[in-house]
C-alpha cells in the first residue's frame, strides 16, 4: 500500500511541530509495513520524501508560496498513484480540492482524508482574523478575509472529494458531511523510557508539573489545595517540582507566594524531552492540564500527558479525553471547574498506586495500545478504507 501526506500549509522544518505532525505520523505508517511518502514546505523551499530519497526544491518570491506548492504537488501527482493521501491544514483553498480530485481520479479506490489543525476551527479563524486586522495592514487583512471565505467555499464541496476527516480531542461522527474519526495524538511510545522505581507507602510525595500553557495549566489549583493542606496535622509531605523557562513559570512564582506554598514547590527550570523523561523516574505522580475550563474547551490530549503514561508514572488530569474514556487506575480525573485540588484526595490515589506493584508496566502497555502512532495511524487507515471503527 502506498501512503502520501502533504503538509498544506508551511511548517519549520528543525521545530517539534514538524517532528509531531510530520515525521512521527509518516513512521508510524511505514511501521506498518506500508510504501510512505510526504512533501511539506517551508518559507524557502518544498521538502519532498519519496521512495525515501529527500529533494528540495526552492520557493520564489512570486507567485504566493501557497500557490507555488499547490502547483507542485498536483504536477507530481500526474506520475505517481497512491492508495491513501493524507492532507494536513487550516485553510482550504480550491487548489486542494483539485490536489483530493486528482488523487481519486488517478486510482479508483483511493482514499482520501483530511486532518484539520484546529477544530472546531471557527473560534481559531475569528481569532486570526482579529489579531490580522490590529497589526496588519488593510491589505493582509482584506487577503486573509478572501482566504477564510474562499475557504468556508471548499468546505462545501469537500465531502465530493475526502472520504474521512480526522478530528483529534474531540468526538464525532461526520464533520461537513464527512465522515469523521475521533482519535487521540501520539507519541512514539518507544522512544520513552519506562520508569523503574518503586516507592514505598510513607516515603514523600513529589509532584511533577510541566508549563506548557499557562492559562490552562491550572497549577494555582494545587497551590490553594497545599496551603489549605498545611493545616492538617495528619499531612503527608507533599512538594511540587515544575519543569519551565523563567518567563513561563514567572507568574506561577507570585501565585506560589501569595498561597504560602513557595517552600513546598520548586521551580527547576527548561528541560529537554530526555531530562523529563527521567524526572518522571524520580517523582510520584505528574500533573497534567487543570484549567482547561478557562478556555471554554472540555476536550484535551497534551503530548506530556502521552509521556507520562508511555513512561509509567500515574498523573492528574481535570479534561475529557477520549482515549480515557474508562477508569484507569493510573490516572485520577479532577472536575474541571475553579476549585482547589484535595490533597488528601491526591494522598489516597498516591497510596491506591504504590500499592499496584505492576502499575507502571498497565500504564506502559496503555500508551502502547492507545496512543502510539502505529497504532493511532492504523485506526484511522482502516477506517477510511472500511468507514467503520474497530469495535
Amino acid at each position: 500500500m502506498r501512503f502520501l501526506y502533504v503538509g498544506l500549509e508551511p511548517v519549520t522544518f528543525d521545530s517539534e511541530l514538524y517532528r509531531q505532525s510530520v515525521l512521527l505520523k509518516f513512521g508510524g505508517v511505514r511501521q506498518l509495513g506500508n510504501l510512505v511518502d510526504y512533501i511539506c514546505y517551508d518559507q524557502q523551499k518544498i521538502l519532498s520524501c519519496v521512495n525515501g530519497e529527500i529533494s528540495e526544491t526552492s520557493l520564489t518570491e512570486k507567485p504566493s508560496k501557497e500557490k507555488q506548492f499547490d502547483n507542485y504537488v498536483l504536477d507530481f501527482l500526474k506520475g505517481q498513484t497512491y492508495d491513501f493521501v493524507y492532507m494536513r491544514g487550516l485553510i482550504l483553498n480550491p487548489a486542494h480540492l483539485k490536489i483530493a480530485k486528482s488523487v481519486k481520479t488517478k486510482k479508483f479506490g483511493a482514499k482520501v482524508i483530511y486532518e484539520p489543525r484546529c477544530y472546531p476551527e471557527k473560534e481559531h479563524l475569528k481569532e486570526m482574523l482579529q489579531d490580522c486586522r490590529e497589526k496588519c495592514g488593510m491589505k493582509e487583512y482584506a487577503e486573509l478575509q478572501k482566504k477564510v471565505l474562499r475557504h468556508r467555499m471548499c468546505l462545501a464541496s469537500l465531502a465530493n472529494v475526502v472520504d474521512t476527516v480526522v478530528i483529534y480531542e474531540c468526538p464525532v461522527n461526520f464533520v461537513w458531511g464527512v465522515p469523521a474519526i475521533a482519535v487521540n495524538n501520539g507519541i512514539a511510545v518507544g522512544q520513552i523510557k519506562v520508569r523503574s522505581t518503586f516507592e514505598e507507602l510513607g516515603t514523600p510525595i513529589k509532584m511533577l508539573g510541566i508549563v506548557d500553557d499557562l492559562k490552562i495549566n491550572g497549577y494555582d489549583r494545587l497551590f490553594r489545595g497545599m496551603n489549605a493542606y498545611r493545616h492538617n496535622r495528619r499531612r503527608e509531605e507533599i512538594s511540587l517540582d515544575i519543569v519551565g523557562s523563567d518567563e513561563k513559570t514567572k507568574e506561577l512564582k507570585k501565585m506560589a507566594a501569595k498561597w504560602n506554598v513557595e517552600q513546598f514547590v520548586n521551580f527547576v527550570g527548561e528541560k529537554t524531552l530526555p531530562e523529563i523523561n527521567e524526572l518522571c523516574n524520580t517523582h510520584t505522580i505528574a500533573v497534567s492540564n487543570l484549567g482547561l475550563f478557562r478556555s471554554g474547551r472540555i476536550y484535551d490530549s497534551p503530548r506530556m500527558t502521552r509521556l507520562f503514561c508511555a513512561a509509567g508514572i500515574p498523573f492528574l488530569y481535570a479534561y475529557e479525553d477520549v482515549g480515557l474514556g474508562v477508569k484507569v487506575p493510573f490516572a485520577m480525573k479532577i472536575p474541571n471547574i475553579d476549585a482547589s485540588v484535595s490533597m488528601e484526595l491526591v494522598g489516597e490515589f498516591v497510596w491506591r498506586c504504590r500499592l499496584n506493584t505492576r502499575l507502571a508496566q498497565q500504564e506502559r502497555r496503555f500508551a502502547e495500545d492507545n496512543y502510539d502512532w502505529r497504532v493511532i495511524m492504523k485506526k484511522i487507515l482502516d477506517f477510511a478504507a472500511t468507514g467503520k471503527l474497530e469495535v
